[in-house]
Formats: C-alpha cells, sequence, structure tokens
C-alpha cells in the first residue's frame, strides 16, 4: 500500500530482491535473530563467520559447480555496485577501458553502471560525469565496433529485465562467448533480475549452456539481504 492507500500486487518481487517474498516468516525470524548478535560486520574488516559460510556456498553453487573452480564473493548493497565492481575487475585484469554492453540494457544508476546503461534519459543529465567508455550495440547480435582493441569486456543481461523482458535468440550466448574467448574479453553476466531461479534454473545464462567464467552479478537470493558479484581470480581471459 502507498501513502495515498493504493494497494499494490508486486510482481517484480522487490525489483529481484524478495525472492521469496515480502516478509517471509523465516527471512524476518532470522534477521531478528542476527539483529540480537551482530547488525554491522564492518564490510571487509571483520571477517564474520556467516559472512564466510555464505561466500563458501556462493562459490560452490557458482564456479564450484559449474567447473569445480574456486572464487571470490564480494557483497554489496546494490545492484549497481556489484556491477561496478564487476567493471572493475575487468578493468584491472585486461588493461582496457572500453565496455561492450547492449541497447535496452540496464544495469544500475552508479557512475560506472549509468555508463553502461542504455536509456538517454538516465545518462543524458549526467553525461558530463560520465566516463563514456561504453559502446552500446544492438541486443541479441554479435558486437560491431571499432577499435576493438580498447575494449575489454561485454556486460550483458541473459534476459533483458528493465528493458521489457527482451529474450534473445537462443544462440545468442554461446556466439557470444566464442565471440568474447576470440577477441580475450570478459564477458560479465547481469543477473540482477534472473539470477536464483526466477526463470526455472539457477542462472538464466544456463538455460543457453553457457555460463560466466569471472564475473556474475545477482542480487535475487533471499527476501532481504546485500547484492551480489561472484569473481573467479583473472588468471586468464574469458
Amino acid at each position: 500500500m502507498d501513502v495515498d492507500g493504493n494497494r499494490y500486487v508486486d510482481l517484480t518481487a522487490a525489483f529481484g530482491v524478495a525472492n521469496v517474498g515480502h516478509t517471509n516468516p523465516r527471512v524476518v525470524k532470522a534477521i531478528q535473530a542476527q539483529a540480537g548478535k551482530l547488525l554491522h560486520a564492518m564490510g571487509d574488516v571483520h571477517p564474520n563467520e556467516l559472512k564466510l559460510k555464505l561466500a563458501r556456498e556462493l562459490v560452490a553453487l557458482t564456479f564450484g559447480r559449474w567447473n569445480k573452480s574456486e572464487g571470490r564473493v564480494v557483497f554489496a548493497n546494490s545492484g549497481a555496485e556489484a556491477v561496478e565492481a564487476a567493471l572493475k575487475t575487468a578493468a584491472i585484469h585486461t588493461k582496457r577501458p572500453g565496455v561492450i554492453a547492449f541497447e535496452g540494457a540496464y544495469h544500475g544508476l552508479t557512475y560506472g553502471a549509468l555508463d553502461t546503461t542504455w536509456r538517454a534519459d538516465f545518462r543524458k543529465p549526467f553525461s558530463g560525469q560520465l566516463g563514456h567508455f561504453t559502446a552500446h550495440v544492438p541486443f541479441g547480435r554479435l558486437p560491431e565496433v571499432a577499435n576493438i582493441q580498447n575494449f575489454g569486456a561485454v556486460i550483458v543481461e541473459p534476459i533483458q529485465g528493465r528493458g521489457g523482458i527482451v529474450v534473445p535468440p537462443d544462440d545468442f550466448l554461446p556466439k557470444l562467448r566464442r565471440f568474447c574467448d576470440e577477441l580475450g574479453l570478459l564477458l560479465i553476466f547481469d543477473e540482477i533480475y534472473t539470477g536464483f531461479c526466477r526463470t526455472g534454473r539457477w542462472f538464466a545464462c544456463e538455460h543457453s549452456g553457457v555460463v560466466a567464467r569471472h564475473c556474475l552479478c545477482w542480487e535475487s537470493h533471499g527476501g532481504w539481504a546485500s547484492d551480489l558479484g561472484v569473481y573467479r581470480p583473472c588468471e586468464s581471459h574469458g
């Protein structure tokens, strides 16, 4: 119910956050119990046992399940912050600033994520402060950009969320995977809207038989929790 008394049925799961429903009793009980013990673990300063346990389980669910490898988890405050961490990972690893994103994409409104977001009405008011490192290309087609040597990453939603629930052709992600492998680009999956079984599998990319090798972002893992980025240590491109 809003301030005017209008009642709504939320079919978005709170923009992908409340994957098990609003005020799920088990989630509420867990939050109440934790609030009585420790409310803030000081980010990465305090290695709280529960945080480490969750991180290990998330790595096992992703890179451990996909290719029996290790990974690292970034607990973030929003989907945009998880995307920012992925963009920074790509820039540090590849030493190339450019990012390829897709028309219709929505990756967040913080400055780095905003640069990769498609909608001009979001970007235009802040154009003078953006890095302008992104090339947007048609969704569902392989990128064609000039000076590809300046690009280090491709960021994609397996299914576009805020862009209109747009499902790409079945062969799009496999072709995009090969494209990135051939050119040494990091492929970042933004599963903020689709992660944690919202499409019938743990992650939407799995429907195409393509999984992240280094960067995956999602938020829909509980009724109330931080957004996440899971990253494998970048020994090689891909």
